[in-house]
């Protein structure tokens, strides 16, 4: 198939499915049965459709656990898809629960010392930071950093979202230090990877000025912001309801930092960017409105 060719794979697979039913259970209850299901799930959920990705997900399950093939890397890898795809539907005790399950499956087949270990922990942080359990998180994190040093795959875009998150589990802890050397380090490989100019180089220098912010380093955190915006104006993506978000922030820190005429230009930048897209008359639109006086 075509790359890209969502509708045209769901067919082929529909209909490979179907001729292993009609060939007999003993066809579809195989390794093969199941890895067919899994693609199934991988491609609904390309398509929008979290909840029948998550059916074609669990009946790739019920079959592993029947043959006995769940505790492998393919059957972590099957949880893994699974907690992702209950993490769109709001489950979030049943994604821990998957992603749980995947580590113990990494850790008994001898694969959790590495980058797919290191991710799977990574996740299992997000989730617990989500639930609000930071210092879970920051173990879990601690983990997969402590895989990611001892594979050499730290320095790495995904050790730099690694590192971010790192960066916002210490600031919400209070630990000023601790975060700015994580972010600090994230952007140290954002830089040599080549990744920064990226959204999620964006959103890593984003993170960074809100901390310089809290901390009453103005002048730092629009150091950061201001490269930020440049990023998303060089990728188009500045002219965007985030965009704008960007600018507002902006706007508050040169107002912050005594500079009224560039916190108003600022504003102004904004307040055009949302009358070209027709959210001015939002309640985001009102809050704008209101920084710049009018």
């Amino acid at each position: 198939r075509v790359a890209g060719d969502l509708t045209g794979a769901l067919a082929a697979y529909a209909e490979a499915r179907k001729i292993r039913e009609r060939m007999g259970p003993e066809t579809v209850e195989t390794t093969e049965g199941a890895a067919l299901l899994m693609r199934i799930g991988v491609a609904k959920h390309m398509n929008d459709d979290p909840d029948g990705a998550l059916e074609a997900y669990e009946e790739s399950r019920r079959i592993c656990e029947k043959i006995g093939t769940l505790d492998s890397n393919d059957g972590a890898r099957l949880l893994r898809n699974i907690a992702i795809a209950k993490s769109v539907r709001g489950d979030i005790d049943g994604q821990l629960e998957a992603y749980t399950e995947a580590i113990r499956i990494r850790k008994s087949t001898g694969t959790l010392m590495t980058s797919s270990g290191a991710l799977l922990l990574f996740n299992v942080g997000d989730v617990k930071k989500t639930h609000g359990d930071v210092e879970g998180a920051l173990q879990a994190y601690a983990e997969a950093r402590r895989i990611r040093e001892a594979t050499s795959t730290l320095d790495t875009p995904d050790g730099a979202q690694l590192l971010k998150s790192i960066g916002a589990a210490k600031g919400d802890c209070g630990d000023y230090d601790g975060a700015l050397q994580a972010y600090q380090q994230a952007l140290r490989i954002r830089i040599s990877s080549g990744t920064l100019e990226t959204l999620d180089g964006v959103h890593l220098l984003q993170s960074m000025g809100g901390l310089k912010d809290d901390a009453g380093d103005h002048v730092g955190a629009l150091e950061a912001y201001v490269e930020a915006r440049q990023i998303r104006e060089q990728a188009g993506m500045l002219e965007t309801p985030c965009g704008v978000q960007l600018l507002k922030t902006i706007g508050a820190a040169y107002d912050d930092a005594g500079d009224l005429d560039k916190a108003l230009d600022t504003y102004a930048e904004a307040r055009r960017i949302c009358e070209s897209n027709g959210t001015l008359e939002t309640p985001d639109g009102a809050h704008l409105l209101m920084n710049i006086g009018v």
